[in-house]
């Protein structure tokens, strides 16, 4: 309880369609608010709109262990048959009451109701045999296509 204000949160994550939603309320009106980004050590990019957030990056194509002393101990090829592995994420951000507006790279919600929260994510990983940008899994297409179906089969 903080200032006299119950709140409560939900989170269901799914395997399948690597999905995370988490669902955020209180026992007052307007009484959440709160900004949701990304960051990540990994080279990436943010877009935001219409309360949606894309990440879009990719993985070292090489990294040495901790134990190895390497001047280069983190490789991005340019090459295409020795890229990492790419991925792609989106998170939606809806409110009952409230305002979501883009902050730069986030998303804020002020004074709602109640905040949902809808992250999902896939990579181009297509086996441990496989090189991932040339013979990798579609992942930007499928990310958006798993928030799609669930919303449409599990939001109703």
């Amino acid at each position: 309880m903080l200032r006299n204000i119950c709140s409560r949160r939900v989170s269901c994550v799914g395997k399948t369609a690597q999905m995370m939603i988490m669902r955020i309320t209180a026992d007052r009106e307007q009484a959440v608010s709160a900004t949701v980004s990304w960051n990540s050590q990994l080279k990436h990019k943010v877009t935001t709109d219409a309360g949606r957030m894309i990440v879009e990056g990719e993985c070292p194509s090489h990294v040495e262990p901790s134990y190895i002393n390497s001047e280069n101990p983190i490789v991005y090829e340019e090459e295409d048959a020795k890229r990492g592995i790419g991925f792609c994420s989106v998170i939606q951000v809806t409110a009952t009451g409230g305002t979501v507006s883009e902050q730069g790279t986030g998303i804020s919600v002020e004074d709602a109701n109640g905040i949902e929260i809808r992250f999902a994510v896939r990579t181009s990983f297509n086996g441990f045999n496989k090189q991932p940008y040339l013979e990798g899994r579609e992942y930007r297409e499928r990310v958006r296509e798993d928030l799609k179906h669930f919303m449409s089969h599990y939001l109703q």
